[in-house]
């Protein structure tokens, strides 16, 4: 699954989520440029990421991703995106 979404007005930029739920591979690019990439096989059952996006127009994006407490890997698991504090992409994976 992948969530894309674009932040900012005058500098606009591309931010895609991906996530893989058999291997627990999670990338965050910018632009096409990975930023975040990490494997995660146990963990809570809330995974977050923030970070600034922009030089000359900073924003905060805040990345959450909910797993289901049974049987995670055969059930949506929802995944929210905000910019400076606003919801801006909503998805599952």
């Amino acid at each position: 699954m992948i969530l894309n979404f674009y932040v900012g007005v005058n500098e606009v930029h591309l931010v895609s989520f991906s996530f893989d739920k058999m291997w627990g591979g999670t990338m965050i690019t910018v632009d096409g440029v990975p930023i975040i990439q990490q494997t995660r096989l146990f963990g809570g059952l809330v995974a977050q990421w923030d970070l600034v996006v922009g030089v000359n127009e900073p924003h905060a994006v805040h990345i959450e991703k909910h797993r289901p407490v049974f049987m995670a890997g055969f059930r949506a698991q929802p995944v929210y995106a905000w910019v400076d504090g606003v919801l801006v992409a909503q998805g599952e994976v």
